[in-house]
């Protein structure tokens, strides 16, 4: 019987080995780790921003669940198998001491982790999110950058996949390069025609490499996508900022209460859209008011009746920050309403040396 114990626990001294061994050996696939970590993460942000959508009505339940299905794939093809992923995020070198004394337990676990259906629809990330937020500023762009070069060597072997022009446009605008997250949209627009939600995303990039300024083709295309799609709460907000940036608040209103009527009533984006359309309401009563009478205005006849507005402001970067960039980076400053949708009314590029 004594033999017997002996050779049950030699044994599984030996399989113990065996499973211990890649725990032991994680370092070599550490970097697939780092970008699996950053897919994720960048999966659960979109989806996140697509709920909200959905949740304030802004997002029809059909194009959710279209878009859902694109960033799924997109996870699919740009990490490892999700059961590897899984794995790696659950593993560590910890676990070592207790998979030599619990093998059984540990052998039920992995089961339940990579043998469970539900995964598909359960993407396990939530410690490889906790991991990437705790990274460095530093290490999160390499990461991104990482990513980025490997969706554009995979669109140079598929260059008619439009969801994957699409991601890397977005992604493109994730770390500010607007030049090229515009090139990216164009090529999608290219590939795919008129799709309203490509032609506002394309549009908006435009304006944002042009400091934000909505003029020439970005107007082209959202009017050409409202003229598709009429109800498109995106498109009818980037149109209220066009006409805002074209000094008409009262057609920028318009526009706004139209989206108003489409949203939830009391939802956030409710709210903010209603928040916007007050202060330009504001400013136009303002403008009027500051216009001069008849007479004064008779009398400087000939002269500028449009004076442009400036704000001036110091922009610095923290020491800390400056310490991880270079002086030939560029940055944005960007302005946007104290209370309404996150698209900036204007932008400004500048090198951090300029600063």
């Amino acid at each position: 019987m004594t033999l017997f114990w002996i050779s049950v626990v030699a044994m599984s001294l030996v399989a113990s080995g065996l499973m211990l061994w890649p725990i032991w050996k994680k370092n070599i696939s550490k970097p697939s780790v780092k970008q699996d970590q950053l897919n994720v993460a960048i999966f659960e942000d979109r989806l996140l921003e697509l709920e909200s959508e959905l949740a304030s009505g802004v997002l029809p339940q059909e194009r959710y669940e279209q878009a859902r299905n694109e960033l799924r794939r997109d996870l699919l093809q740009n990490t490892g198998s999700e059961s590897e992923v899984a794995g790696l995020a659950g593993s560590g070198r910890w676990m070592a001491p207790v998979v030599g004394v619990l093998v059984p337990v540990l052998a039920i676990y992995i089961y339940l982790q990579l043998g469970s259906p539900e995964l598909v629809d359960k993407p396990p990330a939530t410690v490889q999110a906790s991991q990437h937020q705790g990274a460095g500023p530093s290490q999160a762009a390499g990461d991104m950058d990482t990513m980025i070069l490997r969706l554009q060597e995979r669109l140079q072997s598929n260059p008619n996949d439009v969801d994957g022009w699409v991601l890397l446009g977005r992604s493109l605008s994730m770390v500010q390069q607007f030049d090229k997250a515009a090139d990216a949209y164009g090529k999608a627009y290219e590939l795919a025609g008129e799709v309203p939600e490509i032609m506002a995303q394309y549009a908006e990039t435009l304006a944002l490499s042009n400091q934000g300024r909505f003029e020439g083709k970005p107007v082209e295309l959202l009017k050409r996508a409202r003229e598709i799609e009429p109800e498109s709460p995106r498109i009818l907000w980037l149109l209220g900022v066009v006409a805002a940036q074209q000094g008409d608040p009262s057609q920028a209103a318009g526009i706004w209460k139209q989206l108003l009527a489409l949203l939830p009533p009391g939802s956030e984006a409710a709210q903010m859209v209603k928040s916007s359309i007050e202060q330009i309401g504001e400013a136009s009563v303002a403008a009027a008011d500051s216009k001069p009478s008849s007479s004064t205005a008779s009398s400087n006849e000939g002269s500028q009746a449009v004076v442009a507005g400036t704000v001036k402001l110091r922009v610095d970067i923290s020491p800390e920050l400056k310490a991880q960039v270079a002086p030939d980076d560029i940055v944005f400053v960007f302005a946007r309403a104290v209370k309404g949708p996150r698209m900036p009314l204007a932008a400004v590029r500048h090198q951090v040396k300029e600063l």
